[in-house]
């Protein structure tokens, strides 16, 4: 019984201490593989305007799919970073953070 109780006082625990999670941030973006790639800062990502999968890696990273197309997004600051895991580059060409 003892341990049962530890257990779920230390869930409760590590659930408060878990930091909020962001959503991706607002950004558009071309790659250099002939894709756009667009977020509404909600939570809602399109690649090739289909909708994404997003995983969150951090507080300020995720990873997002369609298919065969994997992106990296990193906020950093101001700063929106979107690199495609197939090597080709990506331009961001409109963002905010606020």
């Amino acid at each position: 019984m003892k341990l049962i109780a530890f257990t779920l006082v230390a869930a409760a625990l590590v659930t408060l201490a878990t930091p909020a999670l962001a959503e991706v941030p607002f950004f558009t973006a071309t790659c250099a593989s002939g894709f756009d790639v667009t977020s509404n800062g909600t939570g809602k990502v399109k690649i090739k305007s289909k909708k994404a999968s997003i995983q969150q890696l951090s507080a300020n990273a995720w990873q997002v799919r369609v298919g065969t197309a994997i992106l990296d997004v990193v906020q950093s600051g101001t700063k929106i970073t979107v690199r495609s895991h197939d090597g080709a580059a990506c331009q961001v060409t409109s963002g905010s953070t606020g």
